[in-house]
Formats: structure tokens, C-alpha cells, sequence
């Protein structure tokens, strides 16, 4: 079974608007629907779950239930509160993926960012073969700028080369066993690892890199808002 993990637990304040950003719309409609669409017409995927703010739950699976009608999809969406950071929120999903669905360890748990409403059918399709030879999978583009790691953010520590450098997106993947293994132990808050290829390292597992996309940003701030609606007018959406 492959099922689908939307993290959209976020409060969205470096957006500055009244509600979380994952509801505010591109194009005239809601990012989290543009983003479920994908999943809702994906071959691979089997089930989805959406992790939320409590206070948003009614909400959202009012849009759920609208989109599924207009898509006409029999496809299961759970709808759960999630926690006070991105890996509490992916621990809520996988406990309503074992309730609802009945996930086992051998599933394949594919989560994404619910602010990347770019995503590619080709991405979710890449993640999931990746799982036939690895443990892990992460949408990655190669880093168009040099990067400088900083301990205290004050000097430059090291420099990776560029050619060796990528910057992380998702989707990313794991059999539902890796995800409870590299979730287990970790301390609560944001100063935790929060990426899968960061919380596999600690493990000592290897992920895999498939392709992102330039385009499959993610929507934090009124600057990705606005270049979110220019990708859709250059696509002529």
C-alpha cells in the first residue's frame, strides 16, 4: 500500500495574513486543494492524509469533500489535527495512517510539503520506484548558488563544492518501518531535524535523490505567493 502524507500543520506567520498560508489561494483557489489534486490523480497512491491546525479541521475537510466531488474521486482522505512542529505532525499522520488505513511497515509513506502545489505526477511516480532499491527518497534540484556553512551564523566554516550541492523539495519517501526508526527519539520543537534526508542521516541511512523541479516551490512568504501566480500565468493557468 502507498499512501501520501500532506504536512500542512503550519500557522503560516512569515506569510502575515489572517489564516495559515496553505489556505490562502493561487489562481483563485486554495494552495493545499492545488496540491491534493495532484495526489487525488496520482496511479501510486492509495490513501491520503492531511495534517492541519486543530482549529482547521472542519475546514478543511469541508474543501476535501468539494474537491473530491468535483474530481469525482473515490480515493480515501483522512483529515487529522496535527502537532507544534512539522515532525510532530508527520508522527499524528502515521498514527491516523496505522487507524485508518491499517499501515504496516513494509507501506510506502510518500509525504510533501501541503505549500508545494507544483508537484509533478513524475515526482510522486519517482519517489515510489526509488523505493524498489533504497530506504529513503528525497525531490531534489542541484543548488544554483554557492553554499557557506556557518556554526554561529557569524563566519564561513566550510564550503561545500557547488557541483556537490543540492538543495532538498519534496516529495519524500520511506517505507512506514524507516519513518517510525528515524522518528523515534527525536526531541519535540523546531530545533529538531525536520527533513527526511537530515533525520535519516542520524540513522545512518542513506536517501536517494530523484528530480525536483525549479518550479516546485515552496509557498512561505507574500514573495512566493506572487511568484507562485506568475508560474501559473507562464503556464497559462
Amino acid at each position: 500500500m502507498i499512501l501520501a502524507g500532506l504536512v500542512a500543520g503550519g500557522t503560516g506567520t512569515r506569510m502575515k495574513q489572517n489564516m495559515p498560508k496553505q489556505f490562502l489561494t493561487v489562481g483563485g483557489e486554495p494552495i493545499l486543494v492545488r496540491t491534493l489534486r495532484v495526489f487525488l490523480n496520482s496511479e501510486q497512491v492509495d490513501g491520503i492524509l492531511i495534517g492541519v491546525p486543530t482549529d482547521y479541521v472542519t475546514y478543511t475537510e469541508e474543501l476535501v469533500q468539494g474537491l473530491l466531488r468535483e474530481e469525482k474521486s473515490a480515493k480515501r482522505v483522512i483529515v487529522t489535527a496535527g502537532g507544534n512542529s512539522r515532525n510532530e505532525t508527520l508522527k499524528c499522520l502515521m498514527e491516523a495512517a496505522v487507524f485508518e488505513f491499517g499501515a504496516t511497515d513494509s507501506d510506502i509513506f510518500v509525504t510533501h510539503d501541503a505549500v508545494r502545489p507544483f508537484v509533478t505526477q513524475q515526482m510522486i511516480a519517482s519517489n515510489v520506484t526509488a523505493m524498489e532499491q533504497a530506504q529513503a527518497a528525497s525531490a531534489a534540484i542541484p543548488a544554483c548558488d554557492t553554499i557557506l556553512l556557518s556554526m554561529e551564523g557569524r563566519t564561513v566554516d566550510s564550503v561545500p563544492k557547488r557541483s556537490m550541492a543540492y538543495q532538498a523539495q519534496t516529495p519524500q519517501t520511506a517505507r512506514f518501518g524507516i519513518f517510525r526508526t528515524i522518528l523515534e527519539g527525536l526531541p519535540s520543537g523546531e530545533s529538531a531535524a525536520t527533513d527526511l534526508c537530515g533525520l535519516c542521516e542520524r540513522k545512518g541511512i542513506k536517501a536517494v535523490l530523484v528530480p525536483g523541479d525549479s518550479s516546485n516551490i515552496k509557498i512561505t512568504g507574500p514573495l512566493d505567493l506572487a511568484l507562485a501566480e506568475a508560474i501559473l500565468k507562464e503556464r497559462g493557468e
